[in-house]
């Protein structure tokens, strides 16, 4: 029986960079007017954001003929797509009887279109994915629409609600495929660098089977040493005692040591309140019953 694989990529907007800097395709004059404005490089309250979030569909001749640019050499254009399609090459095609793959872009109009590329992609033309993979012709491939990571991209203050997101949209595939005995492989190749490190220890935290990585300037994909990470038994323990929330003074007469889960980003205090942060309650709850 051959493997079910499923891999969950960050989104990045190399598709853009790449668009803008090749001068040897043949671009229409408002895609290159659209390139010029740098949307790769655009702040998160560009304009330009909520013009791509809007263009972000097949009946935009923008986003159309941007698409068919990239079909011609995915590899070339998707720094997703060269990561993926690179990964796949590494595994005997033959062996997988079962692909998903899920694309997680941050909250920006760049992202999404640039995921929206590589979904419709995929869609498309699954024969010619399949064979640059060198998948078998028979192996079921199921692309989902790109899941977007809210708490990224939206304002500096992310930290917070986009470990809630990725403990809910991302942690939750990964623990959840697990269990249905699929194989998940995490690319971190692409987004903001804060979100591809938090990822990572995320996948590591929830079990991926493989971490890979490739740098633009790599011929090669890197698969990261996926370490035994787990939030210290300790802390866990006491983060069990502490359930919803309690007084500080009731923790700490269980002999919980309040300032050290708060050093961790375990707990919030407020108001003499200690309460566990809304992430590591979701963590708790998916990983208390993985395989």
């Amino acid at each position: 029986m051959g493997l079910k694989l499923v891999i969950a990529s960050t989104v990045g907007t190399s598709i853009l960079s790449n668009l803008e800097n090749d001068n040897n395709s043949k671009k229409s004059r408002k895609l290159q007017d659209l390139l010029s404005r740098k949307p790769s490089w655009a702040a998160v309250d560009d304009d330009i954001q909520k013009e791509l979030d809007r263009k972000s569909t097949l009946a935009s001749s923008l986003f159309k003929e941007a698409l068919n640019i990239v079909k011609l050499d995915p590899e070339k254009y998707s720094a997703e797509l060269n990561s993926i399609i690179n990964t796949l090459r590494t595994i005997q095609g033959n062996v997988v009887d079962e692909l998903e793959l899920f694309f997680y872009p941050t909250n920006t109009g760049a992202s999404k279109f640039c995921a929206k590329i590589i979904y419709n992609y995929v869609k498309m033309d699954v024969d010619d994915f399949k064979k640059r993979t060198g998948l078998a012709k028979n192996t079921k491939i199921k692309a989902y629409e790109p899941i977007t990571l809210r708490g990224f991209g939206s304002d500096p203050g992310f930290f917070n609600n986009g470990l809630i997101e990725l403990v809910d949209k991302f942690a939750r595939i990964i623990i959840n495929k697990a269990k249905q005995d699929y194989k998940v492989i995490v690319n971190s190749t692409a987004g903001f660098k804060a979100e591809t490190a938090y990822i990572t220890i995320m996948a590591m935290l929830a079990g991926a089977w493989r971490i890979v990585y490739m740098h633009e300037g790599f011929k090669e994909v890197v698969q990261l040493l996926s370490l035994p990470l787990a939030i210290d038994e300790r802390y866990m323990r006491d983060l069990r005692k502490i359930g919803k929330g309690a007084q500080k003074q009731a923790v700490e007469s269980m002999g919980i040591d309040v300032d050290a889960l708060k050093e961790r980003g375990l707990v919030d205090l407020e108001d003499g309140f200690v309460k566990p942060r809304e992430w590591i309650t979701h963590l708790l709850k998916l990983t208390k019953s993985k395989p």
